[in-house]
């Protein structure tokens, strides 16, 4: 700090005075100097203002420009300027995300619930503290404890709000949407943050072809346009990439032997899924980058997950890409509870074999289903994805003001 800035902060300045003239006020960050006039430059709402001050001197020793520092907050006060805030840091903070932007994702979301709310579904609010964060192998949740009195509970924050949305279908609602912040663990990536907007809808007494079609006209409503979307199966696409005949009754040894022929590393404690994934992911995934928009259903029937299976043996599910980047999965949704309780314990079995944090069956929703709960379609779609995707943003981190990364 220079020596006239330090003495005005000490000797002179009211301290942390009160605002007179919001409309002239905001972030200083330079000036120009035109015939003994200053030109001060004020950011204000995302936009800079130039004022013109005709007076520069507090005293006759002292000068604005040897007093104000860039990020100082002040004031116009007729042709005077008023310091209402020094700056005292160099604090670091996401520039990308300014005011412009938060009131795109604004409209944003206002758009998703006007189009939910034109088509009769009703907004419900979901627990964020669960019992069980959600099942499926891969995810790893973030753990918590609630402590009453001497008693206390192991909660989690949800993964999805799915449990308890589908809960709400056993108690009667038919055709419900949440807008929710969900969390999971160890993903971070420009893609993958730990906590994120989910957009989750279904439908009671209802399929996957009433949420598929859901699915693009809420695409084409916030895209204001008509989309194509092309629509394959797994067993298209390994067809067509790998040369390879993927059926509901294909094997781990069949995959090993793509794997092999591919070249690829195969560890012995692979299984089905494992080989699956690694062989979609090196060997297809990247070329779906190829369609704009995608539809892609029948998953092999080992990743039916909370899903039934078609007729001829497939996971009746599909997700939605965008440019090769995933926007939503689907279900046409598995209302058996003893067919989901042992879903469920055979999902904790395998995440104890692959060394991972075994979170408990939710009972209450398995008593929700034994209740009963209507033939339904349900859909989970990644909000911060598909405004990335509207607006051509690379990087999740960029559609929020504090990232966390």
């Amino acid at each position: 700090m220079n020596k006239k800035r330090q003495y005005f902060l000490s000797n002179i300045w009211q301290v942390y005075p009160e605002s007179k003239s919001p409309a002239r006020a905001g972030r200083f960050f330079g000036w120009t100097q035109i015939n003994g006039l200053l030109h001060v430059s004020v950011e204000k709402h995302g936009t800079s203002q130039q004022y013109l001050v005709s007076s520069t001197k507090v005293t006759k020793e002292l000068d604005w420009q040897e007093v104000l520092v860039p990020g100082d907050i002040i004031e116009l006060v007729k042709d005077q300027i008023v310091l209402l805030v020094p700056t005292k840091s160099e604090w670091q903070h996401n520039e990308v995300f300014g005011i412009q932007r938060a009131k795109e994702w604004q409209e944003f979301l206002r758009q998703v619930r006007s189009f939910f709310s034109e088509k009769d579904f009703i907004a419900l609010d979901t627990p964020s503290l669960v019992a069980s964060p959600g099942m499926e192998v891969f995810l790893e949740a973030f753990e918590t404890e609630r402590i009453q009195g001497s008693k206390k509970e192991k909660l989690f924050l949800p993964t999805s709000p799915e449990f308890h949305l589908k809960k709400a279908l056993c108690a009667g609602f038919e055709k419900i949407f949440e807008i929710a912040k969900v969390y999971r663990n160890n993903e971070d990536s420009p893609l993958h943050q730990n906590e994120f907007w989910m957009l989750e809808w279904y439908r009671a007494y209802d399929n996957l072809d009433s949420i598929k079609q859901d699915a693009k006209d809420l695409i084409e409503f916030v895209w204001g346009e008509k989309i194509h979307f092309v629509e394959k199966s797994f067993s298209d696409l390994f067809r067509e990439y790998l040369s390879f005949e993927l059926l509901p009754d294909t094997k781990r040894n069949d995959l090993k032997k793509l794997a092999e022929n591919l070249k690829m590393d195969i560890h012995p404690s692979d299984d089905f899924d494992d080989l699956f994934f690694r062989i979609y992911v090196d060997h297809i995934e990247e070329k779906l980058t190829d369609y704009p928009w995608l539809i892609l259903h029948s998953f092999p029937p080992s990743q039916a997950a909370l899903s039934r299976k078609t007729k001829d043996g497939w996971a009746d599910r599909f997700e939605i890409y965008a440019r090769g980047i995933e926007l939503a999965n689907a279900f046409n949704e598995l209302n058996d509870s003893e067919e989901q309780r042992k879903r469920f314990v055979e999902a904790q079995k395998e995440k104890a074999l692959k060394d991972k944090d075994v979170y408990p069956v939710d009972e209450d929703f398995l008593s929700a289903l034994e209740y009963g709960m209507p033939p339904s379609g349900g859909i989970a779609m990644g909000l911060d994805r598909l405004f990335m995707q509207l607006k051509g943003i690379k990087k999740i981190g960029e559609t929020r003001l504090f990232p966390r990364y």
